[in-house]
């Protein structure tokens, strides 16, 4: 009986309800009775989900750098999720803004000096400029 009746109402199938709503789709999108469109409004909204989804771990990142700026893991995280994503001019971008931001002596999760290196790396084996790389040890060296 369950069935008849949700056959009868077009519950779960696709067809159309007693209370004029195509399918379940009505939930996630406004009525414009544009099908085409609707569906392709359907499709934006899950790239943008999905990108948003892939984007996760660099926003939370972002938002524990902004409690505390002076944490040294979490510099080191961000570089590390960059490079895992391939973008490794974002991974020492964020390097250089650690090194800019933390401050020596209220540094937590470890040592400053593990972002140099870090980025040091970076430049030499990732970038292949071995002048930058020299540069930025003349710059921590002559501070």
């Amino acid at each position: 009986d369950l069935e008849e009746e949700e056959e009868e109402e077009g519950v779960g199938n696709g067809i159309e309800n007693k209370d004029g709503g195509d399918d379940d789709w009505d939930i996630l999108l406004p009525k414009d009775g544009n099908t085409p469109s609707r569906m392709s409004d359907l499709e934006l909204a899950l790239a943008r989900a999905e990108d948003l989804t892939a984007r996760r771990p660099i926003l939370l990142n972002r938002v524990l750098l902004r409690q505390n700026p002076d944490d040294v893991g979490e510099w080191l995280k961000r570089a590390r999720l960059y490079k895992e994503n391939e973008q490794i001019h974002q991974a020492a971008g964020a390097l250089e803004e650690g090194l800019q931001t933390v401050k020596a002596r209220r540094a937590v999760g470890g040592n400053p000096n593990q972002m140099v290196l870090q980025l040091v790396k970076i430049y030499e084996e990732e970038c292949k400029d071995i002048a930058k790389a020299r540069d930025l040890l003349d710059r921590v060296c002559n501070r």
